[in-house]
């Protein structure tokens, strides 16, 4: 009987090994990180308006992937799927077709609406995507979905520097902002955290610090991916 026991033990042991192996590299959505994406005005100067912002907080606007075992999946194909937002309604939003980002690819065009990134060594997939909101006060649900090498993580909502799509990051978004912090609208929740507040401000003056506001977003040589 002890024999057996082992036998069934070693067995079972055996069993969960190999489903452990099996699920190794494949991106897992309990393990992955999702959050809002930012869109962001396409840049006046060389400056990457996320850069400086990101060595303080590393996976800003970033998709992590893990798999099963909580391993970054490197090399990953993340998709941002903005289609269903098209579908939803989601006027509020505005997507590019052209992406400044190189290893950003955009697709446009009949009922696809993605923006596509490879994730890095640990798993990271960060993206600058260039659209922006319409400065109304109706923010829409969630509702770009993340694939990860075609394994669904979530369905995110997003953050806009360029509220009304005129000229990039200006006063009139200041103006916007302060709407969104009164009303805590999730379109200014930059940081993700609690309210919108100060840091929320502060992160807003160093986009537009970096150059943001000498272009403008889609208009008027860049055709609208969405809506």
């Amino acid at each position: 009987m002890t024999g057996l026991v082992r036998k069934a033990t070693l067995l079972c042991v055996g069993g969960v090994l190999l489903a452990g192996a099996a699920m190794a590299g494949v991106p897992n959505a309990a393990n992955s990180t999702v959050r809002p994406i930012a869109l962001l005005p396409r840049n006046g100067t060389s400056v990457n308006p996320l850069t400086a912002q990101r060595v303080g907080i590393p996976t800003l606007y970033c998709i992590t992937v893990k798999d099963a075992n909580n391993a970054a999946v490197s090399g990953a194909t993340v998709v941002l799927d903005f289609a269903p937002c098209t579908t939803a309604g989601a006027t509020d939003i505005e997507l590019c077709s052209f992406q400044s980002t190189p290893q950003h690819t955009a697709t446009c065009g009949a009922l696809e609406r993605s923006v596509t990134v490879t994730a890095d060594i640990n798993g990271q997939a960060c993206f600058n995507i260039v659209g922006n909101s319409n400065g109304g006060t109706t923010i829409s649900a969630p509702c770009i979905k993340v694939y990860a090498d075609t394994q669904l993580l979530g369905t995110i909502g997003y953050v806009a520097f360029d509220h009304e799509g005129t000229f990039g990051t200006g006063g009139a978004d200041l103006f916007v902002f302060f709407g969104d912090q009164g009303a805590n609208r999730s379109r200014s929740n930059y940081n993700n955290v609690g309210v919108v507040g100060g840091a929320d401000l502060f992160m807003f003056f160093n986009v537009q610090s970096a150059g943001a506001f000498n272009g403008q977003s889609c208009q008027p040589t860049n055709t609208d991916c969405i809506p």
